[in-house]
């Protein structure tokens, strides 16, 4: 009996923040079933991973996160304390360019696009061409944390604004087929594929975690008893009104574009700054995948 020969799939990679190292592991397990990604759009953190791959520079990448700490976290943010945005993002920009050249867009194996958002304009912004970390640097300006980029007369923040997962912005060929990945689902919609293990340092007093909290209570009144954690997709109005934006807009996005196949990673089980988790942030990505292509299969 033949085998039914795995499609050539154009990759959608929604935004998400540290909950986007999911993609990774979704990537991997995709490559592990003999599947040919022929090309890939993504927003925010999607875009850059989907940048990064597009470059043939994943393996490199996800060995650099691997390495990611507390402290290094904190060393990768090269602060403004701007209005703004509080962090400028060219350390980590200029981190990047050591492992993967900044080719233009054009230049790559597969076409990629990077979805960002103009804020004078009121529009969104899809970069295919051009410099490939320059679209990545727009598309992931997260608001209130990252600078906005000011290109011409645009004001480029977080693509996530408008078009979380840009299902309508991959480049398709005849055959394609569609894959979405949304990190971005509510908890009560989507099961955990695999547990969230417990760190001894979860409730650490480092002076990352104590910044980012200071940074992000709701008032400034020293006799909070219970702060909100950035760790928590619900912690803080900002974050929680954002993450409630971007459901809502990929949900749409789904049912308007209707991708061949979704791959679901719940919202709540990381925090958009948990990058000290990749390993597990990375195995929730490929237990996912792997539970939607046993069904697709």
């Amino acid at each position: 009996m033949m085998k039914r020969r795995k499609p050539k799939i154009a990759l959608v990679l929604g935004s998400g923040g540290a909950r986007g190292l999911a993609h990774i592991g979704v990537i991997e397990e995709l490559l592990s079933r003999g599947y040919d990604i022929t090309s890939v759009a993504g927003t925010s953190m999607g875009a850059l991973v989907g940048g990064i791959y597009a470059a043939g520079k994943l393996p490199d990448f996800k060995k650099w996160v691997l390495g990611i700490d507390k402290f290094r976290m904190f060393q990768l943010l090269d602060f403004s304390f701007r209005l703004d945005g509080m962090v400028k993002g060219q350390r980590i920009i200029s981190t990047l360019k050591e492992m993967v050249p900044d080719l233009s867009i054009e230049a790559l194996p597969i076409p990629f696009a990077a979805i960002s958002t103009d804020m004078a304009a009121e529009r969104e912004v899809v970069f295919d061409r051009g410099s490939l970390f320059d679209a990545i640097r727009a598309s992931i300006s997260l608001p209130a944390f990252f600078r906005p980029v000011h290109k011409s007369d645009m004001v480029l923040m977080d693509g996530g604004i408008l078009n979380p997962l840009p299902i309508n912005r991959v480049s398709r060929r005849r055959g394609d087929k569609v894959f979405a990945v949304d990190v971005n689902v509510p908890d009560d919609e989507k099961p955990l594929p695999v547990r969230r293990k417990v760190q001894a340092d979860d409730d650490d007093d480092s002076t990352f975690v104590e910044w980012l909290k200071r940074t992000f209570r709701p008032d400034n009144s020293a006799d909070t008893k219970e702060e909100p954690s950035l760790y928590s997709p619900y912690g803080g109005s900002l974050l929680q009104a954002s993450d409630m934006m971007i459901e809502r807009i990929s949900r749409l996005t789904v049912e308007l574009y209707k991708p061949r196949l979704l791959i679901e990673v719940p919202a709540a089980a990381y925090g958009i700054l948990e990058f000290y988790r990749a390993p597990e942030i990375m195995e929730l990505g490929r237990a996912a995948a792997a539970q939607a292509l046993d069904r697709y299969e």
